[in-house]
């Protein structure tokens, strides 16, 4: 199993076990989702650190994920600022963002391979 996909096992577990201890059902409304959508983001400029410090990852590449990064997280905040006005394009925002950030995840993975 790649670091990557370690990662993001280690941070599911975590997330489901806190969760379960806290006896709080994981990412059921939409401000737990964009929560989740943050430390996703976290865990995903992480992974491009790691990637970049092994040499796998050069200047360029580098500079590329974070501005993909940056334009999630803003993605992710759009969403949430329209949150408690209109839910329905709230979540339909947030979605594009996570298949962002999904994109963005499997090019990482395959620069770890």
């Amino acid at each position: 199993m790649t670091r990557f996909k370690t990662a993001f096992a280690g941070l599911a577990l975590v997330a489901l076990t806190a969760c379960a201890a806290l006896g709080i059902s994981p990412a059921d409304t939409f401000n737990k989702k964009v929560l989740v959508a943050y430390e996703s983001v976290a865990t995903a400029a992480n992974v491009a650190g790691d990637l970049y410090q092994a040499g796998k990852l050069d200047e360029e590449e580098k500079a590329k994920v974070v501005d993909a990064l940056e334009e999630i997280v803003d993605a992710i905040a759009a969403a949430d600022a329209i949150g408690d006005v209109d839910l329905g394009q709230a979540e339909t925002r947030l979605q594009t963002a996570l298949a962002a950030l999904n994109v963005l995840n499997a090019y990482l993975e395959s620069q770890n391979e």
